[in-house]
C-alpha cells in the first residue's frame, strides 16, 4: 500500500477467539470491541480495548512482528512462554512487548479488561527498517516479553497518543514513531546478528550500548546485572568479557563514568549533596571519597580550581 493511501478508520470488530485453560477448546462467543486502525506501507496501528470474560491462553504463530503495549488502567496481566525453545520457561509479560514473527508462543492471561496499542510489522518492512535478517536468541526473546525498561515503551506511548488525538501530519508522524520502535526494539535486544562475538570480547556495539546507559543522565548508576541485560549476556560472561575488551572491570568503569558526570555537574554549580544523590551515592562523604579516588582532589577543591581557571584573562599571543 501506497504511504498516501494510508488511513484512519474507526472499526468495530465481531469476535475474539481464545482458548479455555480448563478443557483446550476455542471459545467462540462474541466478545465486541472498538478500534481505532492505521495502515501504512507494509505495517498496521491499531488501538483498541477488549473485554476477556474470565482467564485464558492463547496459543500464537505469526508471520508478522508484533509490538504491543498495555495502557492504563491496567487490568490484564499475562505470561508466555516459547515452546518452540528448548528448557523454555514461563515469562511474566510486562506492559510493553515485543511478539516476533516465526515463533510459537503460549500465552497465559488473567482476563479482564486490556486496553492497548499494537503495531503489526510484516517482515519485509521490519527487515527492510533494520537492514539486517533478525534471527535473536533465547536470551534476546525473553527480553523482548518485558519492554518496560526499554526506550520502545515510550514510543509505542507516544504513538497511542497520536492515534488517539490524531493531527497535522498524522500520517508521518505513525509511520516515524513505528520506525523509530522498530530500531530502538533492535538496539535493546541485541542490534543484529554477530553482536555476541566468538573473539572472546564485547562487541563495538555492545560497548556503545554499556556507555549510552552510563551517559543517560535521567537514570541513576546501573548494576552489572542491567548492563548485562542490555548486552544479552550473563552477569559473569559480561565481567569476563569487559576486562578481556578494556583492561578494566565493569564497577571501575561505572565509577569513572559517574564521576565524568559529577564533574559536568560540579562545573554548572550544583551543590556537592544533590549529585552525591543524583549519582546513587549515599551520601556526600562516600561520593567525595570515590571522587578523590579518581581525580586526586575533593570535589570542592575541584570546583574551586575551575572557578579559578575561569577567571584568569585570555592568554594572548
Amino acid at each position: 500500500m501506497r504511504r498516501e493511501d494510508a488511513r484512519l478508520d474507526l472499526l468495530s470488530c465481531p469476535s475474539i477467539g481464545f482458548v479455555s485453560p480448563r478443557s483446550g477448546a476455542v471459545a467462540t462467543d462474541m466478545i465486541r470491541f472498538e478500534s481505532a486502525r492505521f495502515d501504512g506501507d507494509g505495517y498496521a496501528i491499531e488501538l483498541k480495548s477488549r473485554e476477556w470474560a474470565g482467564p485464558v491462553i492463547t496459543r500464537l504463530h505469526q508471520d508478522s512482528h508484533l509490538l504491543y503495549l498495555s495502557l492504563p488502567p491496567i487490568v490484564y496481566r499475562g505470561d508466555v512462554r516459547f515452546p518452540d525453545i528448548p528448557d523454555a520457561r514461563k515469562i511474566r509479560l510486562g506492559r510493553s512487548v515485543y511478539y516476533p514473527a516465526g515463533h510459537a508462543m503460549e500465552c497465559w492471561g488473567t482476563g479482564g479488561t486490556a486496553y492497548s496499542i499494537g503495531c503489526t510489522i510484516k517482515r519485509w518492512r521490519f527487515e527492510q527498517i533494520l537492514g539486517f535478517v533478525p534471527s535473536w536468541g533465547a536470551a534476546q526473546l525473553e527480553r523482548g516479553c518485558n519492554l518496560d525498561r526499554s526506550p520502545v515503551l515510550a514510543v509505542l506511548a507516544h504513538l497511542a497518543q497520536e492515534m488517539r488525538l490524531p493531527a497535522i501530519g498524522h500520517a508521518a508522524l505513525v509511520e516515524s514513531l513505528t520506525t523509530r520502535a522498530i530500531v530502538e526494539l533492535a538496539r535493546y535486544l541485541g542490534n543484529r546478528p554477530g553482536d555476541e562475538e566468538e573473539t572472546g570480547k564485547l562487541s563495538a556495539q555492545q560497548l556503545q550500548r554499556i556507555n549510552d546507559r552510563l551517559q543517560a543522565e535521567e537514570l541513576g548508576p546501573p548494576t552489572v546485572a542491567e548492563l548485562a541485560q542490555i548486552c544479552s549476556v550473563s552477569e559473569r560472561h559480561l565481567l569476563r568479557l569487559f576486562h578481556a575488551t578494556t583492561g578494566t572491570t565493569v564497577s571501575a568503569h561505572i565509577r569513572a563514568a559517574l564521576i565524568d558526570r559529577a564533574r559536568a555537574m560540579l562545573e554548572v554549580g550544583k551543590p556537592i549533596k544533590q549529585i552525591a544523590h543524583a549519582l546513587g551515592f549515599s551520601g556526600p562523604s562516600s561520593f567525595s571519597l570515590a571522587f578523590r579516588k579518581i581525580t586526586g582532589i575533593s570535589p570542592a577543591i575541584w570546583r574551586a580550581d575551575r572557578q579559578n581557571v575561569r577567571m584568569l584573562p585570555d592568554a594572548k599571543d
